[in-house]
């Protein structure tokens, strides 16, 4: 199966790899998948796909977290975002659009990691 990328998905992907090496700075295999987003070789053998499916779900994770830690009532307050409850921040609505977009691409890259 072949897998492709647009142009947003590519820096979405590295911005994913370039958050897991600074989360975990020893971590060979994000760092080699990153240095394959950059020099636009996107050859993945199955362990590099499932290496890619795991950091992009683990990415998910955390963006469901910072989601949810958004929308507390008491982390609004503290970051002075109070207003009415159902209006959304330009912050939140970045936060949606960006996991709905990391969602789209960890289905992608765990379908092409099944098939391959």
């Amino acid at each position: 199966m072949q897998l492709h990328f647009s142009l947003e998905e590519l820096k979405l992907l590295a911005e994913a790899l370039e958050e897991q090496i600074s989360r975990a700075p020893g971590t060979g295999a994000a760092s080699d998948l990153l240095d394959h987003v950059i020099e636009r070789n996107l050859v993945f053998g199955c362990d590099e796909l499932e290496d890619l499916s795991a950091i992009l779900q683990e990415t998910v994770r955390r963006a469901r977290e910072e989601m949810k830690q958004a929308a507390d009532p008491a982390v609004q307050a503290m970051e002075g975002l109070t207003g009415a409850p159902h209006t959304e921040s330009g912050r939140e609505v970045r936060m949606k659009t960006r996991l709905l977009a990391l969602e789209e691409l960890c289905d992608k890259v765990t379908e092409a990691c099944a098939m391959a």
